[in-house]
């Protein structure tokens, strides 16, 4: 007897276009993580503090500040991130799970497109923000609800830190 397949949605594919791959780490205490990751060879790390970064997050206004130290390992870069105030996502995970990998970000080049084109296929954002200065105007990122058909959140973003670009 011949199964029927299952209806499933279109498959969403990761740009083409994308730039670069971010592991994003969620920590108690960055610099002490990044002099670790230094110590095994990875680095020079980039320190950056975001203060008050506003952003809509499970739908609502949130503002947080966040503290990141971030290098790359060939094409791929190593975010480690640090919440100082507020109540971002990443400090969800940091109380529900504890440090470690919170999310795995692709840099893309079009990223309202992007963001569209995710929301289409039903995916749901968790956060979003535009980046404060140095960052151009239209830099921005957007945690995805990927976790439950992942195991980890994914994160559009543009453009990547300045002199890690």
């Amino acid at each position: 007897m011949a199964r029927k397949r299952s209806s499933h949605r279109k498959a969403i594919s990761i740009p083409k276009i994308a730039r670069k791959v971010q592991i994003g780490f969620v920590v108690k205490d960055a610099k002490k993580v990044a002099e670790n990751f230094t110590r095994l060879g990875i680095g020079p790390f980039i320190r950056e503090e975001y203060p008050g970064i506003k952003a809509t997050a499970h739908g609502k206004p949130s503002k947080y500040k966040l503290l990141a130290y971030t290098a790359n390992i060939g094409p791929l870069e190593i975010e480690i991130n640090q919440v100082l105030e507020g109540s971002p996502i990443h400090r969800e995970f940091l109380d529900k799970r504890g440090e470690g990998v919170h999310h795995i970000g692709i840099y893309v080049r079009n990223f309202d497109q992007e963001v569209d084109r995710w929301k289409k296929h039903g995916m749901r954002v968790l956060q979003q923000s535009r980046l404060p200065p140095p960052y151009p105007p239209e830099g921005g990122y957007a945690f995805f609800d990927t976790e439950k058909l992942t195991s980890v959140v994914l994160e559009l973003a543009n453009p990547p830190p300045p002199d890690l670009g």
